[in-house]
């Protein structure tokens, strides 16, 4: 039943140096050393140098110049790309095209988290003023494409777009109109499929259709549900708290059968859920626990009387592989909520049953680069 049409694509002419990952997964250091990176980057469009207020329609005026300078590149007609990203030990296959907002609103396509309206209020007036969509949403689906649409047969032609950016390889090929029509008509006989990673961007693209009354097209990497893989996150917040307040929340902790832990056992965290406030931790395990439940119980359980803490929470993935970097969070953050992924069948089933978690419960791979497929919001 959904749609999955071609697209109007603007890639990069020298990805390499000019993609970067999601704005907010740097830290103002690491954006100063893009900026200087190349002055080709898409960091300089969305984030300017020597300017110290972001207007949305300067962004505008940025990109422009960008396309003037034929930095990035328009495609002639709307298209579909098979998409692959691999390492040596990992990979994801999939297809860059559009799906219309309105498979969004009749469900679809399912959708398993909540999202802050503030943002979205925000997010929408820069979209309707920028008009780009930076990076496509990550739909995923649950049964096998056709024999037609293998990726073996897809990539015998040569790439039409291919480079290497922090140890992952891009690939691209443009599917033929004969492979578009079988992706197409495959799409419609199928169920649903399920939103894994970009709430807000869609209620965003849901806000602006809503305005001009009529469905616009998301920007849209669709890839089998095997190939998604839910991660251990982190919530933290930065932002110095009042006592008081962290002695509430930590109050709150221990009457929830929270346990006192030490520095290394929150490090090493073989709990569903660790919490370090105040310069304490405290820990949950399995048993008290479950993952399944841990976003509703951070939410409904310790944050419901603290609104303005939700909010200003940062999201990250858990830096497993660093326990230098952890440790550093640990000591540089005044709250922070080290979670267990939950299962993909508590998120399919959830999701089917219109059950949404709270904000940003998850933290779902593969995660779209910035500034690599751009399209227009209208």
């Amino acid at each position: 039943m959904p749609k999955f049409n071609p697209l109007n694509f603007i890639f990069p002419n020298d990805p390499q140096s000019q993609v970067m990952n999601s704005l907010d997964s740097y830290s103002n250091e690491e954006i100063n050393e893009l900026k200087n990176k190349s002055e080709k980057g898409f960091i300089n469009v969305i984030h300017p140098k020597n300017i110290t207020e972001k207007s949305p329609i300067l962004v505008r005026r940025i990109w422009e110049k960008f396309l003037s300078k034929k930095w990035y590149q328009k495609q002639l007609k709307p298209l579909v790309y098979f998409y692959k990203i691999s390492t040596l030990t990992e990979q994801y296959n999939g297809f860059l095209g559009g799906i219309q907002t309105d498979d969004f609103k009749k469900q679809k396509i399912t959708i398993h988290e909540k999202t802050f309206p503030k943002r979205i209020q925000l997010m929408a007036e820069y979209l309707e003023k920028v008009q780009i969509q930076a990076e496509p949403v990550v739909i995923i689906h649950e049964n096998n494409l056709p024999d037609s649409l293998n990726p073996f047969i897809l990539k015998q032609k040569p790439c039409d777009i291919v480079f290497d950016f922090e140890g992952y390889k891009h690939q691209l090929w443009t599917l033929s109109k004969v492979q578009e029509e079988t992706l197409k008509n495959w799409a419609k006989k199928e169920k649903c499929f399920h939103l894994a990673d970009g709430h807000h961007r869609i209620e965003c693209m849901n806000y602006l259709s809503d305005q001009i009354k009529k469905p616009l097209n998301v920007s849209s990497f669709l890839l089998h549900q095997s190939q998604i893989q839910l991660q251990a996150y982190i919530w933290l917040l930065k932002d110095p708290l009042k006592k008081k307040t962290k002695t509430q929340i930590e109050d709150l902790i221990i009457q929830n059968k929270g346990d006192e832990i030490s520095l290394n056992e929150f490090i090493n965290n073989d709990l569903t859920l660790a919490i370090k406030i105040n310069d304490n931790y405290f820990g949950f395990n399995k048993f008290n626990l479950k993952t399944e439940k841990i976003p509703e119980f951070i939410h409904n359980n310790l944050l419901i009387r603290f609104p303005e803490i939700k909010q200003k929470m940062k999201y990250l993935p858990k830096y497993t592989n660093s326990l230098k970097q952890l440790n550093s969070l640990v000591h540089s953050n005044e709250i922070i909520f080290l979670m267990k992924p939950i299962s993909k069948e508590f998120l399919f089933e959830n999701a089917k049953k219109n059950k949404k978690l709270p904000q940003k419960s998850t933290y779902i791979l593969p995660k779209m680069l910035t500034g690599m497929a751009i399209s227009s919001v209208y």
